[in-house]
């Protein structure tokens, strides 16, 4: 099951990284994409811990991708 959850997380760093360098829809496209994979991958859980920490930890992926979504939806709407 580790492996499985932690492919989600890596599926869900590439996409974060992605959509770092593009703007508008299909920045927030992919970050929806992005954060998807990071739920599922936060439903890991080992040692008292959700998540993984290698890359950028789940549980602060998950902050930055919402932190750079919002971004993205506010730059859509002006």
């Amino acid at each position: 099951m580790q492996r499985l959850y932690w492919i989600d997380h890596l599926l869900a760093n590439d996409p974060y990284l992605n959509a770092l360098a593009l703007a508008g829809k299909d920045r927030a496209e992919q970050l929806k994409r992005a954060r998807t994979f990071a739920e599922e991958a936060l439903k890991f859980e080992e040692d008292g811990r959700r998540g993984f920490v290698q890359c950028i930890g789940t549980a602060a992926l998950i902050s930055k991708i919402d932190e750079a979504l919002g971004s993205a939806q506010q730059s859509q709407n002006n």
